[in-house]
């Protein structure tokens, strides 16, 4: 007897698969098409050019805006980073510039590359101008470190600041592959040459000569502050344990010379060059292609997110935000 046709019952895995499928389908043509215009940029991203925003001024504004690295990655979802490369070029360039008084490092940065915040920071120290640290929403490790080399640093008093250490924490797969009985081969023509490696434990050993090097680069942070503070090291030493503060806080500890934002900033730097100061930003100008790659990565994003929130976050919940 034939039976008769019986409709499949509607199931949410289905959805959670269309999802991830056109999500995948959309980020590989982000990479396809950021790779192949990826070569015509950087063919243009030779330029020494600069770019003055906002007319005319005698102080430069350059912005160290997200995570602090040593070159340019294409960004995805409208992402930034701060590219220690381009920030010591714009900071050579004003350094240069006879219509520049000062430079200002307009920072908001949760910190990154301790190189990298290293190549900013002795950019700053090679200035031939004042430079002033203006920390806004976050300065917070290697952005700390910049700030840090600057000649005044000001700060909001509810900005993010300081966090003086270093993190070096990785993922371990060594107890998930076990559990599923696959095997790690160990190939190596050094003792520690896989140190770290997620497939297998850490030693007692290794974790010791890991966490040595995170003593060292620890210690050159502590060094870097207390030159750039003029404070002693034991002083900064002992703040230097990782954790974040506010402003405020920085301020009474002596990491901070000034709270306030823009105003301040420029009320400081007339008193300093004894004339009246006018901002002005400096930045890297994008190319044409740059500009196309940004514009596809933000667009596959938002229409991503867009049919991932119509089909599963059709009851969302109100979200808490300070700002």
């Amino acid at each position: 007897m034939v039976k008769p046709n019986q409709e499949k019952p509607s199931s949410p895995r289905w959805a959670w698969i269309t999802v991830i499928i056109i999500l995948v389908v959309l980020g590989l043509l982000s990479m396809i098409i950021a790779g192949v215009i990826g070569i015509f940029v950087g063919a243009g991203s030779s330029s020494s050019s600069i770019e003055k925003v906002n007319g005319a001024g005698n102080v430069a504004v350059i912005k160290v805006e997200g995570p602090i690295v040593s070159t340019s990655v294409p960004s995805f979802g409208g992402a930034r980073a701060a590219v220690s490369e381009d920030i010591v070029k714009l900071i050579e360039k004003a350094s240069k510039d006879n219509s520049i008084k000062a430079i200002v490092l307009a920072i908001n940065t949760p910190g990154g590359s301790a190189v990298a915040s290293d190549e900013i920071s002795s950019a700053l120290n090679d200035a031939t101008k004042p430079t002033v640290a203006w920390i806004k929403d976050m300065g917070t490790s290697g952005g700390y470190w910049v700030a840090s080399s600057t000649d005044y640093i000001v700060a909001h008093p509810a900005s993010i600041t300081a966090s003086i250490g270093v993190i070096g924490s990785y993922l371990e797969f060594a107890g998930f592959l076990e559990d599923y009985n696959v095997t790690y081969r160990r190939l190596v023509s050094g003792k520690y040459k896989d140190m770290g490696h997620p497939f297998k434990e850490m030693t007692e050993e290794e974790e010791m000569i890991f966490q040595q090097t995170l003593d060292d680069l620890h210690e050159l942070f502590i060094q870097h502050v207390a030159e750039g503070r003029s404070m002693p090291a034991e002083n900064v030493r002992n703040l230097a344990t990782g954790a974040f503060m506010s402003g405020k806080k920085a301020y009474e500890l002596g990491l901070v010379d000034q709270l306030g934002g823009q105003k301040e900033v420029k009320a400081y730097l007339q008193q300093k060059l004894n004339t009246s100061v006018e901002f002005v930003q400096y930045r890297q100008p994008k190319t044409f292609f740059q500009t196309l790659v940004e514009g596809f990565s933000e667009s596959g994003f938002q229409v991503g997110r867009g049919i991932g929130s119509s089909l599963v976050e059709q009851e969302r919940q109100p979200s808490v935000m300070l700002s």
